[in-house]
C-alpha cells in the first residue's frame, strides 16, 4: 500500500510538472506576439503576474527563454532604428549619435551666469526622476 502512495504521489507531481511546462510554452508564445508585455502575456493565458516571476525565479530555463524574447525584442527594436537612420529620420539619428558617439554627441544643457565679482553664490543641485 505504502508503496502504491508513493506511486500516485510521483504521478500526481508529474501531472503538475506536466500542466506547467505547457502553460509556460504557452506563456513564451504570446510573450514573444506581445512584445514581452509581462501584463498582457499573463492575461492572456489567464495566470497571476506572481506566477509569472516565480516561474521566472524556480525555473531556470523559463528565465532564459524570458530571456532571449527580450533579447529578439531588443534586435528588433535596433533593426527598425537602423531602417529610421537609412531613410533619413532625424530622431533616430540624434538617438543613435547620443548613445553611440557620446564624446561628440551629448544631451546636455548648460547654464551660464555672469555675475558682479565678490558676490557670493549658494549652489543647489536638484536631481529629478
Amino acid at each position: 500500500m505504502v508503496g502504491n502512495v508513493h506511486k500516485v504521489h510521483a504521478l500526481k507531481k508529474q501531472t503538475v510538472n506536466d500542466r506547467v511546462k505547457a502553460s509556460q510554452e504557452a506563456f513564451l508564445t504570446v510573450y514573444k506576439a506581445k512584445a514581452c508585455n509581462v501584463t498582457a502575456s499573463c492575461e492572456a493565458i489567464k495566470i497571476d503576474r506572481k506566477t509569472y516571476y516565480n516561474w521566472r525565479e524556480e525555473y531556470l530555463n523559463f528565465d532564459s527563454r524570458c530571456r532571449e524574447c527580450e533579447a529578439g525584442l531588443i534586435d528588433y527594436a535596433e533593426t527598425q532604428m537602423l531602417k529610421n537612420i537609412e531613410a533619413g529620420k532625424e530622431v533616430s539619428l540624434i538617438f543613435f549619435l547620443c548613445n553611440k558617439a557620446k564624446d561628440k554627441w551629448q544631451n546636455v544643457s548648460k547654464v551660464t551666469h555672469d555675475v558682479p565679482e565678490g558676490t557670493r553664490i549658494k549652489y543647489e543641485i536638484v536631481h529629478v526622476k
